[in-house]
């Protein structure tokens, strides 16, 4: 992971997306502090190991101490929009010392509501579609294989609009 940091570091990125947990499930402050130490002065997003955590709201004040800038998170469900009401709690109880960014299952067709209804500024979306698979040969023997995902470009143009329109 450091060096994955270091990389990005030396790329320019603005920031890593990361996450550590102890063996009960908690955060692991002193390994996300590491991790922030190392990316600094890029920003960190905690990804959505936050999803696997037992309290999220020690889990929230973990995360503020070692100095993450965001946590990705479905709201400790499957989806986001199924987790919309601890979404907000989430929030509110942030109170700025950090960004919750609803992700998983959102989409242009949900994210209004998702704005409404938990106050969150930031959201991650993989936006994407699923195409056919071009192989003429597929063995089946291997059953992962065949689905090709790809950005979809106006689900992505969508969602763009409708946060604009939400924070004029």
């Amino acid at each position: 992971i450091k060096d994955d940091i270091l990389m990005c570091k030396q790329l320019g990125c603005d920031g890593v997306s990361a996450g550590a947990q102890t063996i009960d499930g908690q955060i692991d402050l002193e390994k996300m502090k590491q991790l922030v130490e190392w990316a600094y002065p890029m920003q960190v997003t905690c990804n959505r190991a936050f999803d696997a955590v037992p309290d999220p709201f020690a889990a929230l004040d973990s995360l503020i101490q070692a100095g993450c800038s965001r946590v990705l998170t479905s709201g400790l469900a499957a989806a986001a929009p199924d987790a919309a009401a601890l979404l907000q709690q989430l929030v509110q109880y942030a109170a700025g010392r950090i960004s919750i960014m609803p992700g998983a299952g959102v989409r242009s067709a949900n994210i209004s509501t998702l704005i409404q209804q938990t106050g969150a500024s930031e959201f991650h979306s993989s936006a994407r579609k699923t195409m056919p698979n071009p192989m003429h040969y597929s063995n089946r023997q291997v059953t992962d294989a065949g689905n090709l995902y790809i950005a979809d470009f106006d689900e992505l143009t969508k969602m763009v609009n409708i946060l604009q329109q939400h924070s004029s």
